[in-house]
């Protein structure tokens, strides 16, 4: 008897042993890598909204990125971000809102969200003066009206002009 209880003793602090080696180990999703790396300074903006080409062409510029500071990422990260964002880019994407991304932009591979012919149609009767507003700053701050805008929803029922 004594030697079962030793036994299930060992066993059960191997059990939580491998189990905690393993979530330490754990490996940090795609995703989790692009809202770390990119949401730390700004909303990760869904990948849908840009082509893939116009993702690329942002990483090839982190220094200086936007004219702000320089995005320093070790090359490992750039790797993980650049087969994220090119898997879940606008001519990836199954989203309607990718889709009619995709049909306006042509040939164009627009540098910012703000860019997108798509996006700019669907913002086009709003008073330009709410841009300005301290609350929203700008059309990228996408989140100042779309309140579910990081989990990729823009439903034109889900929105709140701030006043």
């Amino acid at each position: 008897m004594r030697t079962m209880k030793v036994w299930s003793i060992v066993f059960t602090a191997l059990y939580f042993s491998i189990g905690i080696v393993v979530v330490a180990g754990a490996q940090a999703t795609p995703a989790t890598t692009y809202q770390e790396s990119c949401g730390g300074c700004h909303l990760a903006y869904q990948p849908f909204l840009l082509p893939s080409g116009s993702w690329e062409k942002m990483l090839s510029r982190l220094p200086g990125h936007f004219g702000g500071q320089d995005v320093d990422l070790d090359p490992g990260t750039v790797k993980i971000l650049q087969a994220y964002l090119k898997a879940n880019a606008a001519e990836n994407s199954s989203t309607k809102v990718a889709r009619k991304i995709m049909d306006r932009l042509g040939r164009s591979l627009p540098e910012r969200i703000t860019d997108v012919p798509y996006l700019q149609h669907k913002h086009r009767k709003i008073d330009p003066a709410v841009f300005k507003k301290q609350s929203v700053g700008s059309l990228a701050n996408c989140i100042a009206c779309h309140k579910t805008a990081a989990q990729g929803q823009f439903s034109e029922h889900n929105v709140s002009i701030p006043r």
